[in-house]
């Protein structure tokens, strides 16, 4: 067991640690929002991102709630960096389980 003073430094680090991570959470999430606000769409909405891959909104929440798209939630909007939606469109990505479900659903679609 360790010693009391070992474990208090512990949970300090680790509270620390977990702080200055949520710091640069929010502060690259306030980066994303100002960048939207201003014009510049490096944060794209799960509309744009979805319109930019050419599939539905529904099946972008499906890819945002299984975490195959890596997002930033910002009050109650969620952001999805451009330049991961550059990548899967350049075919970078798009091999993997997105691919899969994208390429089921084009075969659903023509049967």
């Amino acid at each position: 067991m360790m010693p009391f003073d070992t474990h208090y430094a512990v949970d300090r680090f680790i509270d620390q640690l977990a702080f200055q991570l949520a710091t640069l959470v929010m502060q690259r999430a306030d980066a994303l929002v100002a960048q939207q606000q201003a014009g510049n769409p490096k944060g794209l909405t799960g509309k744009q991102a979805a319109a930019r891959l050419g599939v539905s909104e529904r099946m972008m929440g499906r890819m945002l709630a299984n975490g195959e798209i890596p997002s930033v939630k910002v009050g109650r909007r969620r952001l999805i960096a451009a330049s991961t939606i550059d990548r899967m469109l350049s075919g970078d990505e798009i091999r993997g389980a997105i691919g899969e479900q994208l390429g089921g659903i084009r075969r659903n679609r023509r049967s």
